[in-house]
């Protein structure tokens, strides 16, 4: 069976671990002098090199031929070569995930401290994930670790520090591990590539670091794993049979279509990575990352996201597309989608509604949503209440083209524009509107009953009372088709009609509830009330 690279050439002194040169530095100065402490912990994340600095401590301090003032074992002596072979007796290393009971400490641990080292000069107890170990064990432990006999030295090993009892910490020589920069990995990984004879493009050593993300096993892993198609040389297509796909690309080029505001090309882009398999989870995930990426470079600390430097370079391009403020809205506005996307029953949807809401974002909070129609231009007409046969309608000789519907996401108030169509006049026969609406979906016509009227310029707001009217409509675009032709029915013109939600809209049913209004319409005016809505705002 062969070993994995992590095994096959782990770390055998400390020229050889990359990384980690505060940590390397202070424990080659104290075995120079010879001032060794009787207790470490090396806390920090996975694959850092907790254990293998743990290993090559316990044989610098036993080695037969380190003369003083030196640091480095010599893996030459029987005391190293035993330790290379996990055969050393007095190097005892234990999984504290499973013997982590009262029984294992005192059976493995402070039975053995007892008795002196067999062939070395001191007795190394190496225990790693040593929070794993119950509250009573570490108490059975503490007094032992704290006056262990002048042979035994104890090395702690632990990703989750917090766990760790502080009568513990207080009495070990603590040292954290940091993940392993980029540059140490890469040049890691070139070097194990070349001992075994393949050459490695630097596309690939780039994903290899991408997916490890500062773990050192993690990325020896993945490179036995692309050994193992048995290839002189490894370029990036016959990385990716093997390697989780990266979606930096795609991601790069989604984000240009956001800042450029090119909402049709973005929301083909998306639903055509979706036909071709896209991992919609992992995508929204390097997604993020990016603009992370991004946000850290504008902030001027991007040495903290290790990119390389032709990544560099193409964010640097994005930079003049976006400020602080609104990098921070749109990635809060993703991570919401990355929670959204795991329970909507249309995957897609949360992050098609994300792209829309951040390109049409006027940057006043107000967002606007345009669909074209198909039909020629229009004339736009304004309301005049002097006309009898239309007296809602009356022409100028503007042209536009209909566009509906808009969605603004919160009320807006009127500019002082020039009205499109006459609201008083509109809020008198909003009952014909209701009436149209419930010969197409009379639960629509009920929703309706509890809307107001506003105008932004030539724009026509329906506004909702209650949240729930107005999500009923701005999910489902069929609704506010509907709505829009009912309005167009009345008023005898196509217009531009938006939706918002304010609690203090005066309804267009006011007036009728007073006593005006048919017995059909009252019972719509108190749908919702039935319903037991109106008490859940």
């Amino acid at each position: 069976m062969s070993l994995a690279l992590y095994r096959k050439y782990r770390p055998s002194d400390f020229s050889q671990v990359s990384g980690q040169e505060h940590i390397k530095i202070t424990l080659k100065n104290e075995l120079a002098q010879n001032k060794i402490a009787h207790a470490y912990l090396f806390s920090g994340p996975r694959g850092t090199g907790k254990t293998t600095l743990a290993r090559i401590l316990a044989k610098a301090v036993n080695c037969e031929n380190r003369k003083p003032g030196e640091s480095e074992p010599c893996n030459q002596c029987s005391s190293c070569k035993a330790i290379n072979e996990n055969s050393a007796l007095d190097v005892i290393e234990i999984d504290a995930a499973s013997n982590r009971g009262v029984e294992n400490v005192q059976n493995n641990i402070i039975n053995f401290v007892r008795i002196r080292p067999v062939n070395a000069k001191y007795k190394v107890f190496i225990i790693d994930e040593v929070h794993m170990l119950t509250s009573y064990a570490f108490n059975a432990l503490l007094k032992t670790l704290e006056e262990p006999p002048e042979y035994a030295i104890f090395i702690l090993a632990t990703t989750e520090s917090q766990k760790i009892l502080p009568t513990i910490i207080s009495r070990c020589q603590r040292f954290d591990f940091k993940k392993i920069e980029a540059v140490a990995m890469k040049k890691r990984l070139l070097q194990l590539a070349s001992t075994e004879g393949v050459q490695v493009d630097d596309q690939v050593l780039d994903l290899l670091v991408h997916y490890s993300e500062g773990c050192m096993r993690d990325a020896e892993s993945l490179l036995s794993q692309l050994l193992s198609l048995d290839e002189k040389v490894l370029n990036l297509a016959q990385a990716q049979l093997i390697l989780p796909r990266s979606h930096w690309t795609e991601s790069y080029k989604l984000l240009e279509l956001l800042f450029k505001k090119q909402l049709p090309e973005a929301l083909l882009m998306v639903n055509e990575l979706l036909s071709d398999g896209l991992d919609l989870e992992a995508f929204l995930k390097d997604f993020v990352m990016l603009l992370r990426q991004l946000l850290m470079v504008k902030l001027g600390v991007g040495q903290i996201i290790s990119l390389d430097a032709k990544r560099l370079a193409d964010i640097d391009k994005l930079l003049a597309f976006v400020s602080v403020p609104t990098l921070l809205k749109i990635i809060n506005s993703f991570i919401m989608v990355s929670q959204q996307s795991k329970s909507s029953f249309i995957p897609q949807l949360p992050l098609e509604m994300a792209l829309i809401s951040v390109i049409v974002d006027d940057g006043t909070g107000a967002t606007e949503i345009l669909l074209k129609k198909d039909k020629p231009l229009e004339k736009v007409v304004e309301v005049s209440k002097d006309e009898s046969s239309s007296d809602l309608v009356k022409e100028n000789t503007s042209p536009v083209i209909e566009e509906i519907p808009a969605v603004v996401g919160q009320p807006v108030q009127n500019d002082g524009n020039p009205c499109a169509v006459n609201l008083e006049a509109l809020r008198d026969r909003w009952h014909e509107v209701k009436n149209f609406l419930k010969k197409e979906n009379i639960s629509l016509a009920s929703l309706m009953s509890v809307a107001g009227l506003r105008q932004e310029n030539e724009k026509l707001l329906v506004i909702f009372k209650h949240q729930f009217n107005y999500d009923q409509v701005f999910n489902n675009h069929e609704l506010q088709d509907m709505v829009c032709r009912a309005i167009e029915s009345v008023v005898g013109h196509s217009c531009k009609v938006g939706f918002a939600v304010d609690a203090n809209v005066v309804l267009c049913d006011a007036k009728q509830s007073q006593g005006d209004t048919s017995k059909n319409d009252k019972k719509d005016a108190n749908f919702l009330e039935i319903l037991g809505v109106e008490n859940a705002f």
